[in-house]
């Protein structure tokens, strides 16, 4: 499925998404992908350079004869070797220059643009980098549109839902377009797989608070601990609780 390359503005977005980031990554060996289990998926981050490692192993491009499927797979590569150069996690963080991030990431877009007008294996998840990149450059609204599309012809039980609406919840959440965002993130706690809940409940949580709902918002950050008892989200959402009583 990420949610900081704006001027000074976004700074405290960029410190929301370096907190999610470290608190979410994780690596998944690709020739495992297949035999995942709950406990395994426990450890995913919504990052798309392992994404595309984990879907290539499950689904192999199982549609496309040899040729075509090394040439797609190629030009996939390419685009998600340029992408992981330009959003490298310790470059982003401590660049002095948020504009050429935008810029570099405006750059990348185009690459995955035509993979997906290509509709070759990939094209799906190329709209994932695309969308990402859309966000970086601070278009939101087609980031959004982007994730919505990624989700529109997605399984229901994709085992990379997650990161089209966490991906689309943050867009909606820039528009502040906060009841959007919500039914985004409601939807990250009924996956069928349950890696991610207490993170979709953490998102539904923010967005009660920036509606000014304690109530829920409150509400909601018990649910998590009662839902998932060892998060590693408890020093976080502890905080929050005894900030909100």
């Amino acid at each position: 499925m990420q949610r900081l390359y704006m001027a000074s503005k976004k700074q405290s977005r960029k410190k929301q998404i370096a907190q999610d980031t470290a608190d979410d990554q994780f690596l998944v060996e690709a020739n495992k992908a297949a035999d995942w289990t709950e406990k395994n998926l426990k450890s995913i981050v919504t990052a798309l350079g392992a994404v595309a490692v984990i879907v290539a192993a499950v689904l192999g491009f199982q549609e496309m004869n040899e040729r075509s499927k090394s040439e797609a797979t190629q030009k996939l590569t390419k685009a998600i070797v340029e992408y992981r150069e330009i959003t490298d996690l310790q470059k982003v963080l401590t660049s002095t220059q948020p504009q050429k991030l935008i810029e570099d990431a405006k750059k990348a877009i185009p690459s995955f643009e035509a993979i997906i007008a290509s509709k070759e294996a990939g094209a799906e998840l190329a709209k994932l980098y695309a969308a990402d990149l859309e966000f970086r450059a601070g278009a939101h609204e087609k980031a959004e549109a982007l994730y919505k599309d990624y989700l529109a012809t997605a399984p229901k039980d994709d085992i990379i839902r997650f990161v089209a609406l966490e991906g689309a919840g943050y867009a909606a959440e820039e528009l502040k377009n906060y009841d959007i965002a919500l039914t985004y993130f409601e939807q990250l706690t009924k996956l069928p797989q349950s890696f991610y809940l207490d993170y979709g409940l953490k998102h539904v949580a923010r967005i009660h608070e920036l509606k000014e709902d304690n109530d829920k918002a409150l509400a909601t950050y018990k649910e998590l601990l009662e839902k998932v008892p060892d998060t590693k989200l408890k020093e976080f959402v502890d905080a929050k609780i005894a900030s909100l009583e």
